[in-house]
Parts: structure tokens; sequence; C-alpha cells
């Protein structure tokens, strides 16, 4: 369950948040993220980000219909980092390029 200002700070601090959103960003508009190569919890997190969340019994075409409306939102805009939840800004944080982990998700190494 989410708690409105729980009065938690977040596990992130701001300047390490913003690094974050900036560099899922560009990694998003210099790339062209493909549904069938993000697992669920990037594929929320990147959604999430563009503030166009998505229930989990939604149809495949749903989801990528989704994807592709957040990653036109976000090659259009930027999020504000503060108004990222935690498990959202953790996920972020796994992302190509995210300047935290350098590590590609499972479906991307080959």
């Amino acid at each position: 369950a989410k708690f409105p200002n729980s009065g938690v700070a977040p596990i992130l601090p701001p300047k390490e948040r913003k690094k974050i959103v900036d560099n899922v960003v560009d990694w998003t508009r210099n790339n062209d993220p493909n549904f069938d190569d993000l697992d669920d919890p990037m594929f929320q997190a990147l959604t999430n980000l563009a503030g166009n969340p998505v229930r989990p019994d939604a149809s495949p075409k749903e989801k990528k219909d989704a994807l592709e409306n957040s990653v036109n939102w976000l090659r259009n805009n930027t999020p504000d980092p503060s108004s990222i939840d935690d498990p959202t800004m953790q996920q972020l944080a796994k992302f190509p390029n995210s300047g935290v982990a350098p590590i590609l998700p499972p479906k991307e190494r080959k």
C-alpha cells in the first residue's frame, strides 16, 4: 500500500534521483525501447516515469500502446524526479546508462 506523505525520506538523495531520471530520459530518447526487450518491472517503471501507469492485467496490445505513449511523452518532456515514488526510482536505477547500475537487464544481455 502507498501512504501519501508518510514522512519517510526518499531512499535516494535528490541529486541522485535527478541524475537517474536525466540518464533514463536520455537513454529513452536515444534508443527505441521495445516491449519485448523490457522485463515487467522495467516496463512498469518506464510507464510510471511518464505518468502513464498500466494495470497489471492489461492486454499485450494495451501494454505496447502504453509503452509507445510513454516513450513519446518522455521524448518531449522531462519528469520531476521528486514526484517519482521510491519503488519506481529503484527500478529506474537498473536501466542502462542510469548512472547507477551499468548492468543491462537480463533480457538485453546477448
